[in-house]
């Protein structure tokens, strides 16, 4: 009995440390969208033609919006998993210039995932919590990550999605959970609607 009071007295400090890394991630999460967003803030239209055109108009059409025709040579099949995160934005103006800065904000905060999810994923490779941060910060930061989130294009969620996914399947193998599982499944055949790249994804998630 007279042991029971320090132990709990110490309970609250055993969740700090926990508490601290979360407070750190968060964080993180903010400076790395912040950053994104001032990189862009003079970015009004597309640049990477006609690939965020395509993603853009696909949006459009999606919530009913008029198409219009990219066909010719060296057409490019454009999935619609990218653009179907877009079409809430068109629900909200019609303005072309907003919708591509809010599609800016999108981006940023999807590739900014990659942040927190690398972290994760260094401390399941047994990376101590101290080098992790910072790893995992400095890949959330990295030039293609930083350039293709403000960009109208899948890129800038794949690499978030891909972290995602393979934090998933290593919980499947590792647990043989049936709710991590799932999560690969639907994250492996959301990849798919993504980009082609996607097939891969949800083949290894087929075979595992």
């Amino acid at each position: 009995m007279l042991y029971a009071p320090a132990a709990l007295a110490g309970a609250p400090e055993s969740r700090s440390p926990r508490s601290r890394v979360r407070l750190l991630l968060a964080a993180g999460f903010a400076i790395q969208v912040a950053l994104r967003l001032w990189l862009f803030r003079y970015h009004t239209r597309p640049v990477a033609n006609p690939d965020e055109v395509g993603y853009l108009i696909a949006a459009r059409w999606l919530t009913g919006g008029p198409g219009i025709d990219l066909s010719g040579p060296g057409t490019t099949f454009y999935q619609g998993g990218y653009a179907l995160l877009l079409t809430p934005l068109y629900g909200l103006t019609d303005d072309p210039v907003i919708v591509y800065r809010l599609v800016v904000v999108v981006g940023s905060l999807a590739a900014a995932g990659v942040f927190p999810l690398a972290y994760l994923l260094l401390r399941r490779l047994a990376v101590g919590g101290r080098a992790a941060l910072p790893l995992a910060f400095a890949a959330g930061a990295a030039p293609s990550l930083l350039l293709f989130s403000g960009l109208a294009l899948a890129d800038a969620v794949l690499p978030t999605l891909l972290l995602g996914w393979l934090l998933a399947v290593h919980e499947l193998a590792r647990l043989g959970s049936v709710r991590a599982g799932l999560a690969a499944g639907a994250l492996g055949a959301y990849a798919v609607a993504v980009h082609l790249r996607g097939t891969v994804v949800l083949a290894v998630t087929v075979a595992v």
